[in-house]
């Protein structure tokens, strides 16, 4: 999929005529893509590698900074990665670029997201988180 992914480069029928069916079938093939790159995210995380579930995320949350899908993924990366600040910094990111661009609070995703996120970073605070270890597909303390 990695290999796939790489292929990719630019907008999707950069360089043709623009009309709104082609416009509608380059949203369609970018979606896909985001989808592809969320697989490739989980599958990373499956392995234990969250680290690189993370590195795949950040470049494409940061371009698409109003998909909440891509942040919630971003964030669980980074809270099984032991980052669990840099998870709840992103999604006060959103959340404000949410409220100002679109006027609307973040979905279900999100807030269970930082939810989470804030739960581990409480127990790493207290000294009772344990987090994954390297090549192990468990998520931290069961959480």
């Amino acid at each position: 999929m990695r290999d796939a992914l790489a292929c990719w480069q630019g907008p999707a029928l950069t360089g043709t005529v623009r009309s709104r069916p082609l416009e509608a079938a380059a949203g369609g093939l970018e979606d896909l893509r985001l989808a592809s790159v969320e697989a490739l995210a989980e599958a990373c995380g499956r392995l234990g590698e969250h680290g690189k579930a993370a590195a795949v995320l950040r470049t494409e949350a940061a371009a698409h900074p109003l998909r909440e899908s891509l942040a919630a993924a971003l964030m669980l990366a980074l809270c099984r990665s032991g980052r669990q600040s840099d998870a709840i910094n992103w999604y006060y990111r959103t959340r404000r670029l949410l409220a100002e661009e679109l006027g609307v609070d973040p979905g279900t995703a999100l807030t269970e997201g930082s939810e989470r996120a804030a739960e581990l970073l409480s127990r790493l605070a207290a000294g009772r988180w344990r987090g994954c270890r390297p090549g192990r597909q468990q998520d931290v303390s069961g959480a």
